[in-house]
């Protein structure tokens, strides 16, 4: 069996805090408001009273959903490809990809960028995992 040279798991943490966070802002928003919401003559009144809650809301659903997807891609580095679960046009797909396929890899913050036959494959990392596999990839393409 063919052992990884370089291993890394996808981080997502501070998405998924962030995206609670916000979700339990918008729960204490809607119970102080209380009866108030949805309440009032006007639509700008009753706009006024919704939008405080259900934005914190839907940021947060949101923040939380891409951290559950950005926690769930990785990578294993072997001496002649590599392979793992990336983010291509929004959903998460497993790869397989010989290092001749391999056109660019470059980092974006913590975010591995591979180009390879027009896709480009995302796996967001630590900043120190990443820095390590770009350096690492960067010398065998």
């Amino acid at each position: 069996m063919v052992k990884p040279i370089l291993e890394a798991k996808g981080n997502g943490k501070i998405l998924v805090i962030l995206g609670i966070v916000f979700v339990g802002i918008s729960m204490v928003v809607a119970i102080l408001l209380g009866d108030s919401l949805f309440q009032g003559d006007e639509f700008s009144e009753q706009l006024f009273s919704v939008v405080p809650t259900f934005f914190p809301l839907a940021l947060g659903a949101f923040l939380f959903a891409m951290g559950v997807r950005f926690a769930k891609t990785r990578i294993t580095v072997y001496d002649d490809h590599i392979e793992g679960n990336c983010v291509v046009n929004n959903l998460n797909r497993d790869f397989y990809l010989k290092y001749e396929k391999i056109s660019s890899v470059s980092l974006d913050k913590s975010v591995v960028l591979i180009q390879s036959d027009g896709v480009t494959h995302k796996i967001n990392l630590s900043a120190k995992d990443a820095i390590e596999i770009v350096k690492y990839l960067n010398t065998k393409i």
